[in-house]
């Protein structure tokens, strides 16, 4: 455990963590010299004495102990110098994980993880048992340290950024999938995948795995010994969908899920949720015969209005092209539009192509960093499908409402992240829904 009363405490990043650090540092270890560094201005930062703006490399040797914030990659050239110069970098997280902690259960994956953390702690918290989720979905585990009421459970949603930078311990980890993302934190989707699969080795009991990407999970799982401790969701003997009902084994559990969420893929987050809560020895049931009371998180497939029969969706939680498959499989309108693109992270969208040939859409609105990109190989590969490219966001709304052919349906789903034009995909989809509310009107 790394002690912290009297050491001179380097915090490299601003963001969320960052922030969290510094704060739990200054309540639990006042005697602690810590100093918040980003490489650039902060302005939304009350006490700017607290913070230091220039390059890592210049500003941190002096420090006995460097705490990373995730969103920095571990791999660039200057991040491996002072990893190097300074010995270990912790991450914030590991400084949760490195001290007593309630019950834990760790959830990651490329798509979904939100969306299956919430309905882990969903169902748990309705059997009885204190439940909170934290980490990459909202709530930075070193925040929990400093509360006065400790959960009975907690579940962690981490990144692949947080995982490639922490020794985590857990009692059940799961990964809901594996899609080429973040390339340009990670430098290649390999070793994406190789961080992501970090969980494996903190995993105490059991191991909840995709059995509908068996062969590319198995592929990247560290050696473990102990091959009785995985389960697989989606797999016949285990939680899985069947002519749209979930089963469990050979027994149908529920018939037909009543709830707010939309799409297959959703269903299959139920099923991950529900080998969670098995593995933990909970039991769901209260939370099953209340699943209409569950809310849809925010950005993904959110109906913002139905007006004159046309549906606007929020989908801007869509950071990969399989995302945005997934959005257009739930909803399968032919007559329907949808607006993709944003920053270019190097991803190949011929997945995307190839899901149009099979389900085309009205009309494919491109913008962003690699709305081009986008264009050029619709172009190719599908030069019969309708397609145009704009500036931004609020061009492509601009050109929806000028069209002569009135959609049934008007899905935002990116597949690319936010930061070529937004803070994040939070407030990427607060635009569109503004944008939206505005054309309504």
């Amino acid at each position: 455990m790394t002690g912290f009363d009297r050491q001179s405490i380097g915090i490299l990043g601003a963001g969320l963590e960052g922030r969290s650090i510094l704060r739990w540092l200054q309540i639990e270890h006042p005697t602690a010299n810590a100093t918040l560094y980003n490489e650039g201005p902060v302005s939304d930062l009350d006490d700017q004495s607290l913070i230091t703006v220039g390059p890592f490399s210049e500003t941190v040797s002096a420090h006995s102990v460097l705490i990373k914030s995730p969103g920095i990659s571990r791999y660039r050239d200057d991040i491996q110098a002072i990893i190097q110069s300074n010995g270990r970098v912790i991450s914030p997280s590991q400084v949760w994980f490195d001290r007593p902690r309630p019950r834990t259960a760790i959830i990651t994956g490329t798509k979904g993880k939100s969306t299956v953390t919430s309905l882990a702690t969903f169902l748990s918290s309705a059997s009885g048992i204190s439940t909170q989720a934290a980490g990459n979905i909202g709530t930075p585990l070193v925040d929990l340290l400093s509360q006065k009421n400790q959960p009975d459970l907690v579940i962690a949603e981490l990144s692949s950024y947080q995982l490639a930078d922490t020794e985590v311990s857990a009692e059940v980890g799961l990964v809901t999938n594996l899609y080429p993302e973040h390339l340009d934190w990670h430098g290649s989707q390999t070793r994406y995948y190789q961080d992501k699969m970090r969980l494996a080795q903190g995993v105490t009991g059991g191991l909840i795995l995709n059995h509908q990407q068996r062969e590319l999970i198995s592929t990247y799982l560290p050696d473990r010994s102990d091959t009785a401790s995985q389960y697989w969701f989606g797999s016949p003997e285990g939680w899985h969908l069947r002519d749209g009902a979930v089963y469990r084994d050979q027994e149908c559990v529920l018939k037909r899920v009543e709830w707010r969420l939309l799409g297959d893929h959703n269903l299959l987050n139920l099923c991950a949720a529900l080998t969670l809560l098995e593995v933990l020895q909970i039991d769901p049931t209260a939370g099953l015969a209340r699943l209409n009371e569950f809310s849809p998180l925010p950005h993904r497939l959110e109906v913002l209005a139905i007006q004159s029969s046309i549906r606007w969706v929020n989908d801007s939680i869509s950071t990969t092209p399989h995302a945005t498959i997934a959005a257009l499989r739930s909803l399968n309108d032919p007559n329907g539009v949808v607006i993709v693109g944003g920053k270019d992270r190097g991803v190949d969208w011929q997945c995307f192509a190839d899901c149009l040939a099979e389900q085309p859409v009205q009309h494919v609105f491109c913008c962003g960093e690699n709305g081009s990109k986008i264009i050029r190989l619709l172009s190719e590969s599908m030069p019969g499908q309708s397609a145009s490219e704009h500036d931004d966001l609020d061009q492509v709304i601009k050109a929806v409402a000028e069209r002569t052919s009135a959609p049934t349906q008007i899905l935002f789903s990116p597949g690319a992240p936010s930061f070529d034009q937004y803070r994040d995909y939070r407030q990427r989809g607060d635009r569109f829904a503004e944008l939206a509310s505005q054309l309504l009107e």
